[in-house]
């Protein structure tokens, strides 16, 4: 047989210990989990992950004499104890229930009176709490956006640097390249001139050789020549001086 007591938790003893363990559920949270209302899993003494904004911020904003009077009233609710597992526990006015019971929704718990107002309040603060997530996020993204903004002018910039620097380098090398094939092709045309003007020196000598050979081979023909007409021109004057002598030696 399935034992059917009902274990209900004493509210202080329930907003004792959601405050030890929780302290607040923010609403972005809230709206992250998607859920207003949640059914806690079946074991005894779950943890529990969502409490109700306006719940928590009443929580957190009463006073000790209100917390007191909570607690006695709280305290004239029906209690029984087993010595099994509990089956129910209900905290009364807040939507949050633990049981074996399937999951399934029960509107005739959240439909009391005076939970419309709270409902309203509470879609208010999930309002608020959503425009303010809302303006954090896009104040996050523009961040996001200006600094992926400035990394990339930063990025262009020190591509750009790096263009300019190695488009100075290549003109550097196409000057450096085209001075020493300057330097290449103004030496090898020294070079070239320096060689023709050897050559040409040389012929000169030659030729200044040849010239001086051939005068003093023409002189020293001339010479013989003229040494082998001398020779008769001697005799012939000898002998007219030989005659000269001796007419006078008969006059």
């Amino acid at each position: 047989l399935v034992d059917l007591h009902i274990y209900v938790v004493p509210a202080y003893l329930w907003h004792d210990r959601l405050r030890s363990a929780f302290n607040q559920v923010r609403g972005h949270q809230e709206q992250e989990m998607k859920v207003k209302h949640f059914l806690p899993p079946h074991a005894y003494c779950p943890e529990i992950f969502v409490l109700d904004s306006e719940v928590a911020r009443r929580s957190q904003t009463s006073s000790n004499g209100s917390m007191a009077s909570n607690r006695s009233n709280n305290t004239e609710q029906s209690t029984v104890y087993h010595g099994k597992a509990p089956q129910v526990t209900q905290k009364g006015g807040t939507g949050v229930y633990i049981g074996p019971y399937p999951m399934q929704s029960y509107p005739g718990l959240n439909s009391r009176p005076g939970t419309a107002g709270s409902q309203g309040q509470h879609d208010s603060g999930l309002d608020l709490d959503d425009d303010e997530s809302e303006r954090r996020a896009e104040d996050e993204e523009r961040r996001r956006r200006e600094e992926e903004e400035r990394r990339r002018r930063e990025e262009e910039e020190r591509l750009r640097r790096l263009a300019e620097e190695e488009e100075r380098r290549r003109r550097e090398r196409e000057d450096e390249n085209a001075a020493n094939s300057k330097i290449r092709d103004d030496r090898l045309e020294i070079e070239r001139r320096r060689e023709d003007l050897m050559r040409r020196a040389k012929q000169l000598q030659s030729r200044m050789q040849n010239l001086r050979n051939q005068a003093r081979d023409m002189w020293k023909k001339r010479y013989f020549e003229a040494k082998k007409q001398t020779v008769p021109l001697e005799e012939q004057t000898n002998k007219l001086r030989e005659e000269l002598e001796a007419y006078h030696k008969r006059m």
